[in-house]
């Protein structure tokens, strides 16, 4: 990786966590004004079955404190690999954003030589590394939002929609059904990726099933709701509904399905993540159901035609 005088890159380690953390917490300082949870998100990342951390990280220090950060994921490495860079806002404006951004790129080409795209997120607000990857080729692609809700209130009860019953999450029978329904609810989003079963079925085993939701017709399952607690606060990973039976309210009830559950494990918000641009629908029922958003994300891609 090309530096500047003074630092240097090495692969991360579990030991540099916290360092990690502050860095993602002073980021968050300067750019929004308000620090969001990223430990736990951090730990999942490094536990994904397709993800090395001493292959997939780099960590930049400058005398001993971690100055920034940046790491490279996918699930599906053949379609599509994430390059991700964060830079202490000390240290801002020498050069470690764009050493982290040619060091993604070479290394996604490494992992997958045949990617894609690839993609990197940055908040909106951070115009210099919004234009920092518009220089290396990349392209505005889509706003993400991260939506919250308080949940110190009481949730609102919702009737079943007629001839569908939500009700609670049972592994053994449930885990390929549900896998199912979400693969078919999400198809056609944009950047939509199968989601392996190894990992949805890995992942839904050590999920709470207290918080997950079920919708199921005479039928089948036709939608489902995950969940789960990340640092003493509610994330709603994801609510999908197969097509032929959207706007009946399934989705509305399993939201609020999920967020009664997380305010009985004492979780005082709910937040999630969506595509400002979803054409199904999901920000309006979000904001419906008292979701408001609280920061975005501008995602940047770039086609492997433009590849370096």
């Amino acid at each position: 990786m090309n530096l500047p005088a003074g630092y240097v890159a090495r692969p991360a380690d579990w030991d540099d966590l916290d360092g990690i953390v502050e860095v993602f917490k002073a980021c968050d300082l300067a750019d929004v004004g308000f620090e969001d949870p990223v430990r736990e998100h951090v730990e999942e990342e490094w536990r994904a079955p397709t993800f090395d951390l001493t292959r997939d990280s780099r960590v930049v220090v400058a005398g001993g404190p971690i100055v920034a950060y940046g790491c490279v994921s996918g699930l599906n490495p053949m379609l599509s690999l994430e390059v991700f860079g964060r830079v202490h806002p000390d240290h801002r404006g020498r050069g470690l954003g764009a050493a982290l951004v040619v060091w993604g790129e070479s290394h996604a080409r490494t992992l997958s030589p045949n990617v894609l795209v690839v993609r990197n997120g940055v908040p909106v607000e951070d115009g210099s590394a919004s234009r920092l990857l518009e220089r290396a080729g990349y392209v505005l692609a889509r706003t993400f939002w991260v939506m919250t809700r308080d949940l110190t209130d009481p949730v609102e009860e919702v009737p079943e929609p007629t001839g569908v019953r939500i009700r609670p999450y049972n592994h053994a029978a449930d885990v390929r059904p549900v896998h199912d329904a979400l693969e078919e609810a999400f198809v056609e989003h944009w950047g939509f990726e199968p989601f392996p079963y190894d990992f949805h079925e890995g992942e839904l085993a050590h999920t709470d099933p207290r918080l997950v939701a079920v919708a199921e017709t005479d039928g089948g399952i036709v939608g489902a709701a995950i969940a789960k607690a990340v640092e003493g606060t509610g994330w709603v990973d994801v609510v999908g509904v197969r097509a032929p039976w959207r706007g009946r309210g399934v989705a509305r009830a399993l939201l609020l399905r999920e967020f009664a559950a997380l305010a009985e494990l004492g979780m005082p918000v709910a937040s999630l993540n969506v595509d400002a641009e979803n054409t199904t629908g999901a920000t309006r029922l979000y904001e419906s159901a008292g979701m408001r958003v609280r920061r975005a994300w501008s995602i940047f891609e770039k086609q492997a035609g433009r590849l370096g």
